[in-house]
């Protein structure tokens, strides 16, 4: 909270020291999530990670289909253990099997475990270098659209504060640079096919 209020003065500072100087102070607005969702890399990023995860997905079934049949193996190893007909021998030797099935079977949960928190991780960490790739591809964008056209300030109207109220809480449409950034990108994204 006390960080959301500092950052709130800080720019209420920043626009004061601007009008109080006489420069002329621009302010424009842009919607981050659209800029990002109408971004061709962002589709190409979402479709990595879902391939990401639904082969993550299938690796789950696939360990669990193992851990299945793992049980399947020890209900019959028990049941086989507790038939009356088997001599104290047998029994023993199906103990001792029993337990070594049991051993296997803690040791491939154990790994099955490690691996999907390993590959979550990876898929998370992927996800969040593509993220921030793009972003400061798009805030580079938006920076030279700014610095072209003399604002000063370019605030992110997605977004939401510390205290759940969205950081811009106003802006008149004539601020929102958002279709001007979206029709850069697009024309970039053609200039690179040619």
């Amino acid at each position: 909270m006390k960080l959301a209020s500092l950052t709130k003065m800080a720019g209420c500072l920043l626009v004061f020291t601007f009008v109080a100087s006489g420069a002329e102070f621009k302010i424009a607005v842009v919607d981050m999530t659209k800029v990002m969702d109408a971004h061709p890399r962002d589709k190409a990023n979402r479709a990595i990670i879902d391939k990401q995860i639904t082969d993550l997905k299938n690796e789950i079934n696939k360990l669990q289909e193992e851990s299945d049949a793992y049980q399947e193996q020890l209900d019959k190893m028990r049941k086989d253990i507790s038939n009356p007909a088997l001599s104290k021998e047998a029994r023993d030797k199906a103990i001792k099997a029993a337990e070594e099935k049991y051993m296997e079977y803690r040791e491939h949960d154990k790994k099955a475990r490690e691996t999907i928190m390993m590959r979550e991780n990876q898929i998370r960490e992927q996800n969040r270098r593509m993220r921030e790739e793009l972003i400061s591809k798009i805030k580079g964008i938006i920076q030279e659209y700014a610095e072209k056209h003399g604002y000063s300030l370019v605030m992110d109207s997605s977004g939401t504060g510390l205290n759940g109220v969205e950081s811009v809480v106003f802006a008149i449409p004539a601020l929102d640079i958002t279709s001007d950034i979206i029709k850069l990108i697009e024309q970039q994204e053609k200039e690179k096919k040619k």
